[in-house]
């Protein structure tokens, strides 16, 4: 806005256009390109911080029920934005937030067990703004979750234990997981662990990792196949 709009004249701007500004964010939150619908969540969140409340009050059953479906994308950096988004809603506008409450509350929880770090990190930050916005119930819920998310830091890796289920014999103590491809031992000017030859001796080697090997891949962050 500031770089299209000299000083503060963007917000006015925007505000003078709300509606089709509110149309155009909520038509990219389903675009095709993943990438889109992650860029549409920040423009989404900016709103919510920057534009008057009068301006934005009547907007935002559109805008959270936009990120409510973002929320649940298949790719993780839209998730990731989407659940930014909804706690500066909350934290913003919490009066006109409360009747999402109960399905974000769900989706905050769920997403900290998720598999990407940032999501995990980002749903405890949007549970954070959901306290601020309802110190008493909002204090309560995470409170009465914490037990049972703690818990969860005891659970073995499951990764790690197939590992030693395979290799536990006679009672042997089972070695230790395979280094990285890429990790760099003190001094080595090259990769660990590296398979040279052609595609053949590598499908073909026996240090394969045959549940990463040859499978179907995917664009980052989506799971849309390549």
């Amino acid at each position: 806005w500031k770089q299209a709009f000299p000083g503060e004249r963007g917000v006015g701007v925007v505000s003078d256009q709300i509606d089709a500004v509110v149309a155009y964010y909520c038509e990219q939150s389903h675009a095709d390109n993943h990438g889109v619908r992650e860029a549409a969540c920040h423009c989404i969140a900016e709103l919510s911080a920057k534009v008057p409340r009068d301006v934005l009050a009547d907007r935002v059953d559109t805008l959270v029920s936009a990120l409510l479906d973002c929320f649940r994308d298949e790719s993780w950096p839209v998730r990731d934005a989407a659940c930014v988004a909804t706690g500066r809603f909350v934290r913003n506008f919490s009066t006109e937030s409360e009747p999402f409450a109960e399905e974000l509350y769900k989706l905050w929880f769920d997403h900290l067990s998720d598999n990407i770090w940032s999501v995990r990190e980002d749903s405890a930050v949007a549970l954070g703004d959901a306290i601020q916005a309802y110190p008493k119930d909002g204090l309560e819920r995470v409170l009465a979750a914490l037990p049972e998310l703690l818990a969860k830091l005891e659970i073995p890796d499951t990764a790690e234990q197939k590992h030693a289920a395979a290799h536990v014999e006679d009672g042997a103590p089972p070695p230790p997981p395979p280094a990285s491809q890429r990790r760099m031992s003190s001094g080595d000017s090259v990769p660990r662990n590296v398979v040279r030859g052609s595609l053949n001796d590598l499908h073909n080697h026996p240090e394969r990792d045959a549940e990463h090997s040859n499978q179907q891949m995917f664009s980052c962050g989506s799971l849309a196949p390549k």
